[in-house]
């Protein structure tokens, strides 16, 4: 099938007509994501796509917006940064040639990026920072219709830094698991940091 690279794209895009044909499941609770399309602003179901081949490469568990709306009439849809950032991407401008050469990976490949829209992560109870330091229970539910592993996720201060939870062996489709983050925080005026959440490492 035809599809073009889209490197302002987050995500791949199929249309729901080639999502019928590849079998995947989009269910009506599915996570979504706005996207700012040539159009104007789409909203789009993010479902998980068992893998990906082009050419001899097969890439697997990634997740990928079901829009009519976000490709145009020359192609089926849009391959983004989360097939992009697969490979080492060499561009051509003369020659007009884009090479793309595949990234080595020891075992399964960390999907962090393509299943972080596809869960939800909430701190347990009050996020209280004590003496600078941090005891934090970090729930994450799995939104998506497969099973995720190994997840950890992360706290992301707004000083920059970072602290990661204990791991997650599985969390099953629509159910939740918890992490606990422990640590001590860098910054000087605890009132002032503010927090992000985010996975480091998840598995399709």
């Amino acid at each position: 099938m035809p599809y073009l690279f889209d490197t302002g794209a987050s995500f791949t895009t199929v249309h729901t007509e080639t999502a019928a044909k590849l079998g995947l499941n989009v269910p009506p609770d599915a996570p979504t994501l706005q996207f700012n399309t040539a159009s104007g602003p789409r909203e789009s179901r993010m479902v998980y796509l068992p893998k990906l081949r082009l050419g001899g490469i097969e890439l697997k568990g990634l997740l990928v917006s079901v829009c009519d709306g976000c490709a145009n009439d020359r192609s089926q849809g849009l391959l983004g940064l989360n097939v992009m950032r697969e490979f080492l991407v060499e561009m051509d401008y003369q020659a007009e040639r884009m090479k793309l050469l595949p990234r080595p990976h020891e075992g399964r490949a960390n999907r962090a990026y393509d299943i972080y829209p596809a869960v939800q992560i909430e701190v347990e109870g009050s996020p209280e920072i004590w003496l600078g330091r941090i005891r934090w229970v970090l729930l994450v539910k799995n939104r998506s219709t497969v099973a995720i592993e190994n997840v950890v996720p992360e706290v992301h201060f707004s000083d920059g830094q970072r602290m990661a939870g204990a791991p997650i062996a599985r969390i099953e489709p629509g159910g939740s698991g918890r992490s606990l983050v422990e640590g001590k925080t860098l910054a000087e005026d605890h009132e002032k940091l503010g927090f992000t959440l985010a996975l480091a490492e998840a598995y399709w």
